[in-house]
């Protein structure tokens, strides 16, 4: 077959018959002096060209050169690309040998960046030059094709398709060049009928019937007046859409597109068409969500939220804030406009009642304001110095993006923190926080260095008050294994077009590897993806959008960058926000929070709603892990407290709370975390370095832990081992917070945990398990190298949300590793590519996935093994 040219700008040539005449100017045909140069006898055959123009023309006639040796009728046919007939033309009157000529009659315009054949047939001899299309040939607007198969033959009467050497037949086309063509009206596609836009942005498109090639442009045409007498005009140049903003509500449009060519001749007009604006709507009340009811709030700093009980978009707050009760307010705003349905205060008074409220500003001015709303801050304690409790003691940590714990000795509920770090061993401190306003006994640095010694100290703050600094805590960063190529993250949630119940969603992914390092970016669109992200600087695997169109399918993709490079885009999802009224909120937690030390036994638990809360009950989870393994599920709750009592002495709690309400469940909270005094018992440690299956350069880790709060601790008992039932574990006992493994270990997971005892001898309960993988062994005779290929259980199993599936590779093969439900649809695929010898692991995360039994099963050459396993949540 021969070559296609531009198949995606594919316009057919057109017979239009005309009443008036059109405007022309000179005739062009293929060849002018060129003669064949031999006569040929085998046939008979159908010969053409394949040519194109390079201005809208009309065909106003067909020519072949006959030979002396042809005789019959000859008829003259015009083809388009895709080898549909468009006319055939009867020779009469021929001479006996020469150029002959047939008149085409009607009018046959054609447009250029499109491909044509002229053929004629032969029956017993035809003219023929060698590869004399081999090189394009162009005379004015028309040119041979040079796509290295032209000159075609076939059957008589039918589409050539067959070329050989890019012989010339000499089958030409006479054209004439057209200044004002004939163009199809434009169909106008929206807004049209006098539709109800939703909005005072109206996107218009419009199409043309068929497609007519290059060089033209259109103008869009929007007014008031059913006539148009009178109209704003605006240059969409050739795009078919076109998308104008600030449209006055609640008015009748009308619109209509135009078509004209580069010098501005217009073509033809479409009819007008019509639509309405929104009309003019009240702007919607806020109504304050927290802290409201004159709650106590345990910081001076305190973050105030409000929501809508009614669709509201666009809007701008004004917020009052006043010391005293509700008659404090003014009704004047003291607060700067924000976009934002949170305010944060800041330099409050301890112990002291404060009211305010917030009112909406929209195009259609100001709402009311809200009903007054009031609440005490806690009689913060006096300012304490706090003591650093991990990384200390120069711990190696295997991570560049570690979390500083510290603890205080007495309440410092309401209390602030500052820190500064340094980096360098003799690098002096200067005084000056590098890190202000930590509301909790925790915070998270970034971007350290591989490889480097870093120093920090730690104050409080109350107001305008400092404490003193801290002692120095020091520790150094190694480096891990870094990955090749960043790895592409896999999506949790949502996917499969899945059903959500909020118009505020978290978004959440995984990579199975260790996520030191990692940043991500996210493409979220109604639409089609671009590849272009629309939400970036992302640090962990999870973001939550707050606001989306209820009743929208959304698609969505991540991508992870790690040192300057990103991985592929992973595999997009979607997921339709329900149309219904949001029902199902996720609470906020309130107090306890932020790893803060509590000095009783008995503790309320504290959560608010930013939206309606009639009618929903309260689910709440508390474990000792941050991973919340093993929790202790509270149901049905009709109150947003709940109240622990007999909790252990100097014990960590992370606690979370969804809500429901009965047909649909939120997402649970974000994490709150908070830890019970110790007094003199034995204080629960909490892993530090390295935990969360991560990559280490060395077989040889040191193992680093920390204590939540302060504690009358005698030493440590720290386990390792090769499975986390730590069956055969190796045990130590130690002094520090530290212990380094020097029995050489192997390239596989390996898990740990310590616990703390008292002057007493009495032991805490073990820390929450932690992972990591050590390097290859340095020995090469340390490595086992597996006799067959084997998949091993998964661990731990049940699981929620994450388990490790090893598996054992004897030679170096393409492996897939893949997960199914129970119904043996496809869930994850979580290895597609070849693997080195050797025992390898990885981590699935199923935290998008519902309770129930899966599948793994692992391909290879020869090989197909599965096995079942439990999620449990």
């Amino acid at each position: 077959m021969p070559k296609r040219y531009h198949s995606n700008r594919l316009w057919l040539l057109f017979l239009f018959f005309f009443s008036i005449p059109l405007q022309i100017i000179g005739q062009n045909s293929i060849f002018t002096t060129q003669v064949p140069t031999g006569e040929y006898f085998d046939g008979p055959y159908e010969l053409g060209t394949k040519f194109t123009v390079s201005r809208v023309a009309r065909i106003t006639a067909i020519r072949y050169y006959k030979m002396p040796g042809e005789t019959g009728t000859h008829v003259g046919r015009i083809w388009d690309f895709y080898g549909r007939p468009l006319g055939a033309f009867t020779f009469t009157n021929e001479t006996a040998s020469g150029w002959q000529t047939v008149e085409v009659t009607g009018n046959y315009e054609i447009y250029p960046e499109n491909v044509f054949w002229v053929t004629v047939n032969s029956n017993t001899s035809y003219a023929a030059t060698p590869a004399g299309l081999a090189s394009q040939i162009t005379n004015g607007i028309i040119s041979s094709v040079a796509d290295g198969a032209n000159g075609v033959y076939g059957p008589p009467g039918e589409f050539p398709t067959n070329t050989f050497n890019n012989n010339n037949y000499f089958r030409d086309v006479v054209v004439e060049e057209i200044i004002n063509p004939w163009v199809p009206p434009v169909e106008l596609s929206w807004p049209v009928s006098g539709a109800q836009i939703y909005s005072n942005s109206a996107q218009f498109s419009w199409y043309l019937p068929w497609g007519m090639g290059a060089g033209f442009f259109f103008d869009l045409l929007v007014s008031t007046d059913p006539l148009m007498a009178t109209y704003t005009l605006y240059s969409p140049g050739s795009n078919q859409n076109y998308t104008v903003n600030g449209l006055t509500p609640g008015t009748t449009y009308y619109w209509r597109v135009r078509v004209h060519n580069i010098v501005g001749w217009v073509y033809n007009t479409s009819v007008i068409e019509s639509f309405v604006t929104p009309p003019v709507a009240n702007v919607p009340v806020a109504v304050p969500s927290w802290p409201v009811d004159n709650a106590t709030v345990y910081t001076l700093a305190p973050t105030l939220f409000w929501y809508h009980n009614e669709a509201a978009f666009g809007l701008n707050y004004e917020v009052e804030v006043r010391p005293g009760g509700p008659g404090a307010l003014t009704g004047t705003a003291n607060f700067l406009p924000t976009a934002d349905r949170h305010l944060q205060l800041s330099g409050l008074q301890p112990g002291t009642q404060y009211s305010w409220a917030v009112r909406s500003m929209g195009a259609g001015g100001n709402s009311n304001w809200s009903a007054a709303q009031s609440f005490t801050t806690h009689n913060v304690a006096n300012v304490v110095v706090p003591t650093p409790s991990w990384p200390l003691d120069d711990a190696e940590i295997y991570t560049t993006s570690p979390n500083l714990y510290w603890y205080l000795g007495s309440d410092g509920t309401g209390l602030t923190y500052e820190v500064e770090v340094v980096e360098g061993a003799a690098t002096a401190f200067t005084g000056t926080p590098t890190i202000l306003n930590i509301a909790a006994l925790t915070t998270q640095l970034t971007g350290l260095d591989n490889g480097t010694v870093y120093k920090w100290k730690v104050r409080s703050a109350r107001g305008a008050v400092r404490s003193d600094w801290s002692a120095a805590a020091q520790f150094h960063t190694v480096a891990v294994v870094p990955d090749p190529v960043p790895v592409v993250p896999n999506l949790s949630w949502p996917v499969d077009n899945a059903l959500v119940y909020n118009t505020g969603i978290g978004l959440s992914w995984w990579l199975g590897v260790a996520t030191d390092g990692y940043t991500y970016e996210v493409e979220l669109r109604a639409g089609a993806l671009t590849g272009s992200p629309t939400i970036v600087n992302i640090p962990n695997s999870n973001y939550t959008v707050p606001l989306l169109l209820a009743g929208t399918t959304y698609n969505w993709a991540v991508r992870s960058l790690k040192n300057g490079i990103y991985s592929a885009w992973s595999t997009p999802a979607s997921f339709t926000t329900t149309s219904a009224t949001v029902t199902a909120d996720v609470p906020v937690p309130s107090w306890p929070v932020g790893a803060n030390t509590v000095y009783s036994t008995n503790q309320r638990l504290l959560w608010y709603m930013n939206s309606p809360s009639a009618g929903l009950t309260f689910n709440l989870r508390y474990d000792h892990s941050p991973t919340m393994d093993n929790p202790t599920v509270v149901p049905g709750l009709t109150n947003m407290y709940y109240d622990l009592t007999n909790m252990p002495l100097g014990t960590i709690y992370y606690w979370q709370v969804q809500s429901t309400n009965g047909s649909v469940t939120s997402n649970w909270s974000t994490s709150a975390t908070f830890v019970t005094w110790s007094g003199t018992w034995a204080v629960v440690p909490v892993t530090g370095s390295p935990v969360n299956n991560v990559q280490l350069t060395t077989n040889a880790p040191v193992l680093s832990w920390f204590l939540p709060t302060s504690g009358n601790i005698a030493g440590y008992e720290v386990q390792y081992s090769d499975n986390p039932a730590f069956t055969s574990a190796v045990t130590q006992q130690v002094s520090g917070t530290n212990f380094t493994i020097n029995s050489a270990l192997q390239h596989k997971p390996y898990y740990w945990r310590v616990r703390s005892k008292n002057a007493n001898g009495d032991f805490s309960v073990y820390s929450s398990l932690a992972s990591f993988v050590p390097a290859s062994p340095t020995d090469v005779d340390e490595t086992i190298i597996p006799s067959e290929f084997a998949l091993h259980q998964n661990y731990p199993n049940p699981f929620n949300p994450a388990t490790t599936i090893r598996f054992s590779v004897p030679r170096e093969s393409f492996v897939t590793l893949k997960v199914y439900d129970n119904t043996g649809t496809l869930v994850a695929t979580l290895v597609n590519e070849s693997k080195s010898a050797g025992e390898h692991s990885i981590s699935f995360n199923a935290a998008g996935l519902a309770s129930g039994i899966y599948f793994y099963r692992l391909e290879t050459e020869g090989a197909a093994i599965a096995k079942k396993m439990i999620l449990l949540k």
